[in-house]
């Protein structure tokens, strides 16, 4: 009975000892490094199409995979079947780390976050950790962008045909507003350039990229008093893309915002964007295409609850059921809402009443910008929250 005793308290420490060593051993990765965010950039813009560039082949994984470490308080296993919904910490809260980006290669979870000393920074390092246990340990941070000049971020991912993840990453110089669009893809170790296209934003916003048909499809916006949203299209995998414009030079109060959208089938797309103003109403836009994205129209939704706060959606496609995902800043809350494709469709004022997830203490700029994945039975959401010069990365793992 004591070596029982002796063997559990063992263990314990040995779990605790994991968790210290891996927190501490990934400390050090964030030291000295900035961040920065262009969403309230004050910014107008018009829309051409044109693109181009260059790619090449991603080298081979490491043959010994990436240690990674517990995200929880301790080390011992989690029974996820006595869970609903479990916080974990990517990131500790030791610097401004946030607006994390999440994505998938096959079973691996990817993030995708930057480190600052505040909110309003003028420069960013960009790091990346893994996961393949869905979320309950992660690698330590690895920076992928060594080059820390400029207003830089990453502003959507996808996957392109061979299952690679995709990234949009935005650079700038502080002041000028002058930005550039890159498309990078990595299989969670070293990071490609894939496309450099040449895109008239000015500081704009690329989402998110989903595919059918053989086709990437991402939606962008522009900022400022004046915007612009459209659709960006490539048929070869990201190698060039089309810029196709929707609505041009169109009040703030009328752009959609930061707009993450899916293929439903039949020439169906849904898309929701948030609204930044409020003016009329302060309710989420719903975008539809039935041909294919050839046309669209925009509604206002009955959401009502996520003034500028960026809707994150997972959608099932053999049940048709979509989940949206969003974080109200003015109240600290991670929310979603859970319908079928059927019941909004053509029906924008038909979403279901919004449910809390979780709650945090801090509110504002400093705390939300949620992102989600579905993996197997779960779904992983991650956000950002802390103090105007601490942040921490966190996830939630749900159970779908």
């Amino acid at each position: 009975m004591i070596l029982k005793y002796l063997k559990r308290a063992f263990s314990i420490a040995l779990g605790i000892l994991v968790v210290v060593v891996g927190f501490t051993s990934c400390k050090n990765t964030n030291e000295d490094d900035k961040s920065t965010d262009l969403s309230s950039s004050q910014i107008s813009s018009t829309i051409s199409s044109v693109s181009s560039s260059t790619t090449s082949e991603l080298p081979p994984p490491p043959t010994t995979p990436e240690k990674e470490y517990p995200a929880t308080d301790n080390g011992e296993n989690i029974d996820m079947d006595s869970v609903e919904n479990l916080k974990v910490c990517i990131v500790t809260p030791n610097k401004y780390s946030a607006w994390p980006m999440l994505g998938r290669v096959k079973d691996k979870l990817v993030c995708l976050y930057t480190v600052a000393d505040q909110h309003s920074a003028t420069e960013a390092g960009i790091y990346m950790k893994t996961s393949t246990t869905k979320g309950l340990s992660w690698t330590c941070g690895k920076e992928i962008f060594l080059d820390k000049t400029g207003v830089k971020g990453i502003t959507g991912t996808g996957n392109d045909s061979e299952g690679n993840m995709l990234i949009w990453y935005r650079d700038g110089s502080p002041g000028a507003w002058q930005t550039t669009h890159e498309l990078y893809k990595t299989d969670g170790h070293s990071v490609v350039l894939v496309s450099a296209p040449d895109f008239a934003l000015r500081g704009g916003h690329i989402g998110n990229i989903f595919s059918f048909d053989g086709k990437l499809f991402a939606f962008y916006n522009t900022y400022g008093n004046t915007r612009s949203w459209g659709v960006l299209k490539s048929v070869d995998d990201g190698l060039t893309w089309e810029q196709i414009p929707i609505e041009t030079d169109i009040p703030k109060a009328e752009c959609p915002v930061e707009i993450d959208g899916f293929y439903a089938g039949d020439g169906k797309i849904l898309a929701l964007g948030r609204k930044d103003a409020d003016e009329g109403t302060i309710a989420m836009f719903q975008i539809q295409s039935t041909d294919f994205g050839e046309s669209w129209s925009k509604e206002y939704t009955n959401i009502t609850d996520a003034l500028g706060s960026s809707p994150s959606i997972i959608f099932d496609a053999d049940t048709k059921d979509i989940t949206l995902y969003f974080f109200a800043r003015t109240i600290g809350q991670l929310k979603h809402r859970e319908v079928n494709f059927i019941d909004v469709w053509n029906n924008p004022q038909n979403w279901s009443g919004s449910k809390v997830i979780i709650s945090e203490k801090a509110r504002g700029q400093d705390t939300g910008n949620v992102k989600t994945v579905a993996v197997d039975d779960i779904h992983f959401a991650t956000y950002y929250a802390g103090s105007s010069t601490t942040t921490g990365v966190y996830g939630i793992i749900i159970k779908d």
